[in-house]
Formats: structure tokens, C-alpha cells, sequence
């Protein structure tokens, strides 16, 4: 299986250059596959992986706590599932089980290309849990221009650090800098907003991150 995922990665990592899509796109299809091989196992034959197996890694997704590498980072993926139970944490939801499904039948129907397998066995398969949340009620996301007309706005630019103009409240500092990690780290608000300094590391090359 591992040889297969791995070929399922530099297809989607050479779709991602032709089409100049955004490295964290492409972070997100690796930390699926890596999600998919742990619980289908690298030395598990394609020959071997049927709809029952599929179903497996359904329940299993199922199970799975959200931020599990965060909040047991060193449990296997059976032991940090059994832990959040345990402790009430939440579930992936209906949406990210549905992200990594896709991805294994994004896997197997190279497989069935391929001839390793007569069929794809997750052509059919959806998320055990259902999304409670109705399409009308979920965020969409910021047009171009919308996000345009924020960053140029004369009020984003006045909280710029030095520029002198009547707002002088003490928040607008992170009225300036956070939409701008939003932005280019990907990241949503209230995420920004945990951060510690200590989250903010080098490489050995100087590169911040």
C-alpha cells in the first residue's frame, strides 16, 4: 500500500506545480495520505483492500479525536482514540472524515487504474457521522476582492505600526497583524489568537515559521 500512496503524493504534488496551487494545499493531501497509510498499514497488500476494509478505516476515522497529533502525540492512534473518549474530547467531524475518505478513494482508484484492483471498494463510501450543520449556515469563504477592499481599506491602514491617526486604542496592533497571519499562514482567527511566542520558531536556514 505504501508504494501506492506514495505515487498518489508526487501525482498530486506535480498537478500542484503545474497548476501553481498553495504548498499548504499540498501539506494537507500529505497529512491525509499519512492519516490513511497509519490506519491501512504500508505493508498491507492493494490486493487485500476491500470494502470491508474500507469500512474499517471509516469506523476508525470515526473514532478519531480531533488534533490527536497535538493532544496525544505519543499514543498510536488506537490508544489516543480510546484516551479522548475517555476524557470527552471531540471527534473529527462529518466534513474532515469526509476529507480522508475522499483521499482513500483517491488512492484505490489509482489502484483500479492501475489493474491492482478489479474496482474501487470506497467509490461509495461516506462519513459514519452525519454534518448537522445545514449548507445556509456555514462560512463562505472571502472573495479577491473582498479581501482586496479589507487590506486596502483606509482603516486597516491606519493600524499600521508608525502611522499616526486618531485611533490610539491599545488593540490596534493585532487589528494590523492578525488578519495578516490569517492570511499567509492559513490561519483561522481564533487559532492566530492561541498562539504563544513559543510557537514562533527558525530553521537552521533562518527561514521563521
Amino acid at each position: 500500500f505504501k508504494e501506492l500512496a506514495d505515487q498518489y503524493v508526487r501525482d498530486a504534488s506535480e498537478d500542484a506545480e503545474i497548476n501553481g496551487l498553495s504548498r499548504k494545499r499540498m501539506d494537507k493531501v500529505k497529512a491525509n495520505v499519512a492519516l490513511i497509510q497509519e490506519i491501512v498499514g504500508d505493508q498491507t497488500p492493494t490486493s487485500a483492500i476491500d470494502y470491508d476494509a474500507c469500512l474499517r478505516v471509516r469506523n476508525i476515522l470515526a473514532r478519531t479525536p480531533t488534533n490527536r497529533t497535538k493532544l496525544y502525540p505519543h499514543l498510536s492512534l488506537d490508544e489516543a482514540s480510546a484516551k479522548a473518549k475517555i476524557e470527552g474530547k471531540p471527534v473529527l467531524s462529518a466534513t474532515t472524515q469526509s476529507q480522508y475518505l475522499e483521499t482513500l478513494k483517491g488512492i484505490l482508484e489509482l489502484a483500479f487504474l492501475k489493474r491492482l484492483l478489479p474496482h474501487n471498494p470506497a467509490q461509495s463510501l461516506r462519513p459514519s457521522k452525519r454534518d448537522d450543520t445545514s449548507a445556509r449556515d456555514k462560512r463562505r469563504s472571502f472573495s479577491l476582492e473582498q479581501i482586496k477592499t479589507f487590506f486596502t481599506s483606509a482603516f486597516y491602514r491606519q493600524c499600521a505600526p508608525g502611522i499616526e491617526h486618531p485611533y490610539s486604542r491599545k488593540d490596534r496592533t493585532w487589528r494590523f497583524w492578525l488578519p495578516l497571519l490569517c492570511l499567509f499562514m492559513g490561519l483561522r482567527p481564533n487559532e492566530a489568537c492561541q498562539m504563544l511566542v513559543g510557537d514562533v520558531k527558525r530553521t537552521p536556514k533562518g527561514t521563521w515559521f
